[in-house]
């Protein structure tokens, strides 16, 4: 065989393996399963800064997160629009502490920005949003497994085969 013929049967082979095994980026196993996390939490910092300078502005201080607080700063034009929650199902914002003083904004799904569970710093995730984070650690695993694997195998049989 030619190696002109051995290439193209290579390309012919390795396109095979990429139609057959494609990388599956859904909601359970791709690498962006926390994308609403992140969302969540700089919706959350967001909300903090403009809730601050909303306070160095008015005599009448925002002390916490209610239902009226989003469409105040709506009003006000320190929102343009009201928040985009990445998983309005699930998503709720709330307030622990003053927030004029050392308070938090915090997701009762997702929990604060700034958690650390070793210090005992912020909202933990609820058991809820722990139990799916679980299971997209899990799905990775079996998206290496199923995909990742088998075409890289092949990749590497074909490519000895076409130039060796």
């Amino acid at each position: 065989m030619s190696k002109t013929f051995r290439i193209i049967i290579w390309l012919i082979v390795n396109g095979l393996v990429i139609l057959l095994y494609p990388p599956e980026y859904g909601l359970h196993g791709g690498p962006n399963y926390r994308y609403k996390e992140k969302q969540c939490f700089s919706n959350q910092r967001m909300m903090l800064s403009v809730i601050e300078m909303y306070n160095m502005d008015h005599s009448q201080m925002i002390s916490e997160i209610n239902e009226n607080v989003i469409d105040i700063l709506v009003r006000e034009k320190y929102l343009k629009t009201k928040i985009s929650y990445p998983d309005p199902r699930k998503c709720k914002y709330l307030s622990r502490g003053e927030l004029m003083n050392d308070g938090i904004i915090y997701c009762e799904y997702h929990g604060s920005a700034g958690y650390n569970s070793n210090k005992s710093e912020g909202v933990p995730p609820s058991k809820e949003y722990e139990k799916y984070i679980e299971e997209c650690v899990i799905d990775s695993k079996y998206h290496y497994i199923k995909h990742v694997a088998p075409g890289f195998v092949i990749f590497i049989i074909t490519t000895v085969l076409a130039f060796f």
